[in-house]
């Protein structure tokens, strides 16, 4: 059935079938009772018709409930059968009580639902994506599959079960799903701040490229979920997405950060947390269970060239001599971490936490777009390695090989560069370069001998 165009079943639109004017269409006029599917008449006219005649035949006979419910209430449509109706969008349905009606797989693209009653309704499979929905009315109502993608939300769903629903691409604040079945459910793309999952299922859910504020997944379901690229972001250090308690077996949060840097940072867990790689919290990391086979690769050999270490943690690691050539470092965090002598020619570590001594460490080529590259750096070998953005500041690069680097708004403050060689490098908005320590060993970019003004 379609909304306001005529064929043997349906309701004639236009104003000139109802005493208001409205479009009977907008299912105002008679709706057919819950159980005489296709059974319609022509409108309130014909409602009000039957009402009279009802009246005039005398008190033997009294009005037609349905009519005079009809004539009480213009603006519902409960027990309604709508299955797989459409309707432009944009068509307004604010208000209306929808309590008891059947709308399976019905298309109410962008349709105006703000507060509407759905009491009871049957709405599994219904595409309701870009639809305003606040303050709806959902009790008891089935949402099995349905599509809420862009959709404008402020329910509580507490309790629901809503497997393979989509809520892609949709902006969500303060919604709960505590106890909810989201079997399957598709989050992709959307924001999501301060939502409740606690005690919730969400096996099969995939969040990836989610941006997340805050958030509780308190003794979730979230075994094999994906979270891959989701950007966690906080206001305050204590800002964090609690999965305490969750079950996080094989989930993947490769390439998830937390305001740019790890995701840690952003992720609290407890002993009774079952992290990724299938250990009990609190969790160090959130690295799935390859990665967590990589990083005791590295532990127990000091080899890993072209591993994926992404995001793994590896503080305290005294790794002299390590290869680690070509691994991928991205958003790991690396505190303490010792490569004296160590072999990363083509790592890349952007956007990871680098403290440590990298004495003579080979690093030609590399990506070291870190969150921080700090430490001792004495004689590294870095020709063309990017170093743009990261905070070098009060570290040791004396005698460091920067030939053609890229050191473009990296931050300097402090940094001794003395007997450095930065011939070729790109120090385009070099931060507090004039801090910098350079002298007559120094090798300025330009090819001169130093001190060097940048």
């Amino acid at each position: 059935m379609r909304f306001g165009t005529p064929d043997q079943h349906a309701i004639p639109s236009g104003g000139a079938d109802r005493p208001d004017g409205r479009d009977s269409g907008h299912c105002l006029g008679y709706c057919p009772p819950f159980g005489h599917r296709g059974r319609a008449m022509k409108g309130w006219v014909w409602g009000i018709v039957c009402a009279v005649g009802l009246a005039a035949a005398g008190p033997a006979r009294a009005a037609d409930p349905e009519a005079m419910y009809r004539l009480n209430h213009p603006r519902s449509c409960p027990a309604c059968d709508l299955s797989q109706a459409e309707l432009a969008e944009g068509h307004d349905l604010s208000g209306y009580d929808l309590s008891r009606s059947r709308l399976t797989g019905a298309k109410l693209r962008g349709v105006n639902l703000q507060a509407a009653v759905l009491t009871g309704v049957d709405l599994n499979g219904a595409d309701l994506s870009g639809a305003n929905l606040r303050s709806a009315r959902w009790n008891g109502a089935q949402v099995r599959g349905v599509d809420l993608s862009r959709a404008q939300l402020d329910a509580d769903f507490s309790g629901f079960d809503l497997s393979a629903a989509r809520f892609k691409d949709s902006q969500l604040t303060g919604n709960k799903f505590a106890g909810a079945q989201l079997l399957e459910t598709d989050w992709r793309g959307s924001s999501l701040v301060r939502l409740d999952f606690a005690r919730s299922d969400l096996r099969g859910a995939d969040f990836s490229g989610v941006r997340m504020e805050m958030g509780s997944f308190v003794g979730a379901k979230a075994a094999g979920v994906k979270f891959t690229g989701l950007q966690a972001q906080r206001r305050a250090p204590m800002d964090q997405i609690d999965f305490s308690g969750a079950d996080l077996l094989n989930a993947d949060f490769t390439g998830a950060t937390c305001a740019g840097k790890g995701f840690r940072l952003c992720a609290k867990s407890d002993a009774a947390t079952t992290c990724p790689a299938g250990n009990k919290g609190p969790c160090a990391d959130y690295v799935s269970a390859h990665i967590a086979r990589n990083r005791q690769i590295l532990y127990d050999s000091n080899e890993c060239p072209n591993c994926d270490l992404r995001g793994a943690t590896l503080d305290g690691k005294n790794a002299p001599r390590v290869t680690l050539e070509g691994a991928d470092l991205r958003h790991a965090s690396l505190h303490r971490f010792n490569a004296v002598d160590g072999s990363l020619n083509r790592a890349n570590m952007q956007g990871a936490d680098v403290v440590g001594d990298y004495t003579r460490a080979k690093l030609e080529g590399a990506d070291l777009r870190a969150d921080r590259l700090m430490g001792t750096f004495v004689e590294a070998q870095m020709t063309g390695a990017d170093l743009s953005g990261a905070d070098i500041q009060m570290s040791d690069y004396r005698r460091a090989v920067l030939v053609n680097a890229k050191l473009i708004n990296t931050l300097v403050y402090g940094t001794d560069l003395r007997g450095a060689n930065l011939t070729g490098a790109d120090v385009s908005g070099l931060r507090y370069g004039h801090t910098a320590k350079t002298d007559a060993t120094t090798t300025c970019p330009n090819g001169r001998q130093g001190p060097c003004s940048w």
